[in-house]
């Protein structure tokens, strides 16, 4: 099931918080590249984010999460070279460039839906 794409949506609390928790994961884990934090570390504050991020979009679309973030990508018509990234993930560093593109991603399609929010991380 692909999602519509060109109506507005009203943001919720759910929405923030979402988005509060995706940009504080996206956070931690640019902060522990940076102070040579572990690779599990790292990676797990990028899964956290993607999760936050994927949860909010789907969220806006009246869409339960369901399946992992991978499914919510495709459910949201993600582009394919962001589904292609998580084949591509060797390091701590590809995780937090893949955790980039789709929490910038999912901001885009975020400011799509809910223009009263700059959505940003």
């Amino acid at each position: 099931m692909v999602l519509v794409q060109n109506t507005v949506a009203v943001r919720s609390p759910a929405s923030e918080t979402l988005w509060r928790n995706c940009r504080n994961s996206i956070r931690i884990a640019r902060l522990l590249n940076h102070d040579g934090g572990s690779r599990a570390l790292i990676e797990t504050a990028c899964e956290m984010a993607m999760e936050c991020a994927c949860r909010a979009l789907l969220h806006v679309h009246d869409a339960r999460f369901e399946g992992g973030i991978m499914k919510g990508l495709r459910r949201l018509s993600a582009p394919l070279e962001l589904l292609e990234g998580f084949s591509a993930k060797e390091d701590a560093l590809n995780a937090l460039d893949l955790a980039e593109q789709v929490v910038a991603w999912a901001a885009s399609r975020l400011r799509e839906r809910c223009s009263d929010r700059s959505w940003g991380y």
